[in-house]
């Protein structure tokens, strides 16, 4: 009985597509499941990326929201979660290690409440409605920025370099997400900031130079969340604010040298960063002879204890080939592939001339970092004296 009762569905869709290619032929057809089929993806990525699907539902309420304060506030918030999500989305794909959050958006009425915290792994913004739409956006935003930026490299930073981080990212998303409010962030933010401290000014210049070589995250902030992971429990001190000046000089003196000169120094080694440019670029010594030729001097920086090597080379494929050859020549014992990715640098091509040229980056890092533990500091912070370590710690 039960077998009997049961409805056999016939999913044979034959008739169904005969009947259509007989109707409408097979150009329709054909059209029809293109349609159908970009429509899945685009669904699929969509929901694969929620910033982006947010960025999309926020166009929803874009005419509701000339009418109603509610759907304004709903377009408002959907478009502000969207493109600050996609930024901080964009930099964890820059900067190996770097873990982004996710953001919400959430609105008082009360300018004392007005205090962002972290609920499980998203950051919920609280902001007071200023009326001005664009006001609101920056406001977010410079939250954001400076609440997921280096969160542990930032306690070692003085406050005008961190400031000065926060200001360049800040311009580099304005930029990229809404550069109609460029206007208020810098009448806001930016001029009065480098106005009051000179210093920001000098750093935001330095920054920006070094982003023009296209270094300033795949280098600089990688560098400086590098810091981060390797300094536990130590108290900021100058020590640490010098040498990443100091380091910030030595990426600047990169990125204006000129190409092909053998003057500009491409090892930094500080006590706390200690890293190395390796340029692979000239055609004669990419052959079998080169690759041990380039062994043997990352061998010879890694008995330096240089512990971050960033490989630079043209986006070429014998170039990249030579590459995976020289790196194919080491151990994982010795050393780690971090990241390798293309990217576009101006490149002085002499007398102050820069072209723009497609490059390609290899991030390697030793397997043997020094990492840095301040005894007093854990005492007074930590009250776990049976955890105090040396104040360096060589982890092999």
């Amino acid at each position: 009985m039960l077998a009997s009762s049961v409805i056999n569905l016939n999913l044979d869709l034959t008739p169904i597509i005969q009947d259509f290619i007989s109707k409408y032929g097979y150009i329709l057809l054909c059209i029809y499941l293109l349609g159908f089929l970009t429509g899945a993806l685009i669904i699929f990525y969509l929901f694969k990326n929620p910033e982006k699907l947010k960025k999309s539902l926020s166009y929803l309420f874009i005419i509701p929201g000339k009418f109603f304060v509610v759907a304004q506030k709903v377009f408002i918030t959907l478009d502000f979660e969207g493109r600050i999500n996609d930024f901080i989305k964009g930099l964890g794909s820059m900067i190996y290690g770097y873990e982004p959050v996710g953001i919400k958006i959430k609105w008082t009425t009360s300018k004392g409440a007005e205090q962002s915290f972290f609920d499980d792994d998203d950051l919920v913004i609280v902001i007071k409605d200023s009326g001005i739409k664009n006001k609101n956006f920056v406001n977010a935003s410079m939250v954001a920025i400076a609440k997921t930026t280096l969160p542990k490299t930032k306690r070692y930073l003085s406050a005008l370099q961190a400031e000065s981080v926060d200001l360049f990212i800040g311009k580099k998303l304005f930029e990229k997400e809404k550069p109609q409010v460029m206007d208020y962030f810098f009448a806001e933010f930016f001029d009065k900031k480098i106005t009051d401290y000179p210093t920001i000014e000098e750093l935001v210049n330095k920054y920006h130079i070094i982003d023009r070589a296209g270094l300033f995250f795949p280098i600089f902030i990688r560098e400086l969340n590098f810091l981060g992971e390797k300094v536990f429990y130590h108290a900021k001190n100058e020590e640490i604010i010098q040498e990443v000046n100091a380091f910030i000089d030595f990426l600047k003196l990169y990125a204006e040298r000129e190409i092909g000169t053998t003057k500009t120094s491409l090892i930094h080694q500080g006590r706390y960063c200690r890293c190395a440019i390796v340029i692979i670029g000239k055609f004669f010594n990419i052959t079998e002879s080169g690759i041990s030729l380039y062994r043997e001097y990352i061998k010879k920086l890694l008995a330096q204890k240089i512990e971050n090597f960033y490989i630079i080379s043209p986006k070429a494929k014998i170039n990249l080939k030579f590459v995976n050859s020289v790196l194919n020549s080491f151990s994982q014992e010795e050393l780690q592939l971090y990241r390798s990715l293309p990217y576009k640098a101006f490149v002085n091509i002499g007398k102050r001339e820069y072209r723009l040229m497609d490059t390609h980056l290899i991030v390697l890092r030793s397997n043997k970092i020094i990492r840095y533990f301040d005894s007093t500091y854990q005492k007074n912070y930590i009250k776990r004296p049976e955890q105090i370590r040396p104040e360096a710690n060589e982890e092999k």
